[in-house]
């Protein structure tokens, strides 16, 4: 395997999320910054050297990981047929490009939730290593976010779960006829 094909998944969810402009324009983004200052203590002050959030995040991240990982996979394992077929169809944008479809945008933000969490562990472990207030404040504010991506995977959950009821609603009316 090449190095180009060993990132380009990588390369697909990074265009298809919308790079760093969507990261920038996210407001999950920018209200993760309610609890970094919030509860600047943890990521201000060390406690015996060491900064206290540190040993809480690396409880609940694992899990965190877990959940993304596992929704990734059930969302990848998706069935084909007519409604796999309907949001596997990429849409003709304004400016005459192809929009993602909806599965690869579910699967982007699932995937960005997980690269979010893989990078708040680096931070995590940055700051053991070198327990400085830029460490520590990059950390927290990168586990602040990942929390963020959680819910905003969670609401694109959501979001294709009342789809998959509108079809299901279309299929039945179109039993019916």
């Amino acid at each position: 395997m090449s190095e180009k094909s060993k990132f380009s998944g990588l390369s697909l969810y990074w265009r298809t999320y919308g790079r760093w402009s969507s990261v920038l324009r996210s407001p999950y983004f920018w209200r993760s910054f309610v609890p970094f200052f919030l509860l600047f203590p943890l990521w201000v002050i060390p406690v015996d050297g060491e900064y206290r959030w540190t040993a809480f995040s690396l409880a609940v991240l694992p899990s965190f990981l877990s959940f993304s990982l596992a929704a990734l996979a059930i969302i990848l394992s998706m069935p084909t047929g007519q409604f796999f077929q309907i949001i596997t169809e990429e849409d003709e944008s304004e400016n005459g490009n192809r929009d993602p479809s909806f599965y690869l945008q579910v699967a982007s933000s699932f995937t960005h939730f997980i690269v979010v969490q893989i990078l708040a562990l680096f931070l995590i472990l940055l700051t053991y290593a070198y327990p400085y207030i830029v460490t520590s404040a990059l950390g927290f504010y990168t586990f602040c976010y990942a929390i963020a991506c959680g819910i905003a995977a969670v609401s694109t959950l959501m979001s294709y779960a009342n789809l998959r009821k509108e079809a299901a609603s279309l299929e039945v009316n179109d039993a019916g006829e």
